[in-house]
């Protein structure tokens, strides 16, 4: 897409010259995202406008850049600044049986009031704090058909990250069931500042 809107991008050194890009936090394995961001690097000053442009002719639909605009090169990566993120986890009910979507709920208040999350990591067990890494009280929204929205919003720190299939997961323990998922998507990510969350073109 960049190559085809002929921007001027630079390339990195070495034996084996890339094209200078860097994207935000990796998505999981199976989950879409919604406002994702990515930094590039030009060689040359053209008008952020104009960039959008060229890039927005350049690219197919779907994929059309909404924003973009000039940082300082000494600016903290797209990673270490998007420590905030919230994702919609969809999932059937229908073959769960009745009164599935209030032990699903009952599985949360026991989730939030025990405070912790234990998970393996490279064959290591980790304990998750839910205080550091877990923003808000997760919301169960029933659809108009069988479909049930888990809405989840974490934070990402020194002190690791809580992925959404993992707090799934410790649902699925606590009412001895696989949940089907139908889609997870990352829906949004903010930088979080001393005042709260914002969006990073307004920071």
């Amino acid at each position: 897409m960049i190559r085809r809107a002929d921007l001027p991008y630079a390339v990195s050194s070495g034996f084996s010259p890339r094209m200078k890009i860097a994207f935000g936090p990796a998505l999981g394995v199976g989950t879409a995202g919604d406002e994702e961001y990515l930094d590039l690097w030009l060689t040359r000053y053209i008008d952020a406008d104009e960039v959008l442009t060229l890039l927005r002719k350049s690219c197919v639909t779907d994929l059309k850049p909404d924003k973009a605009r000039y940082i300082s090169p000494r600016a903290d990566s797209l990673a270490a600044e998007l420590t905030i993120a919230t994702y919609a986890m969809t999932i059937d009910t229908s073959t769960l049986g009745d009164g599935a979507v209030d032990r699903i709920e009952s599985a949360i208040a026991e989730i939030l009031a025990h405070g912790e999350i234990e998970v393996v990591r490279k064959h290591k067990m980790k304990t998750l704090s839910l205080e550091s890494l877990l923003v808000g009280i997760p919301r169960v929204i029933c659809g108009p058909d069988t479909y049930t929205t888990l809405e989840i919003c974490t934070r990402s720190s020194n002190n690791g990250s809580l992925r959404p299939e993992v707090f799934l997961g410790e649902i699925e323990r606590i009412v001895q069931m696989d949940i089907p998922v139908r889609n997870l998507l990352r829906e949004h990510q903010y930088v979080e500042t001393k005042h709260g969350f914002a969006d990073p073109f307004e920071v």
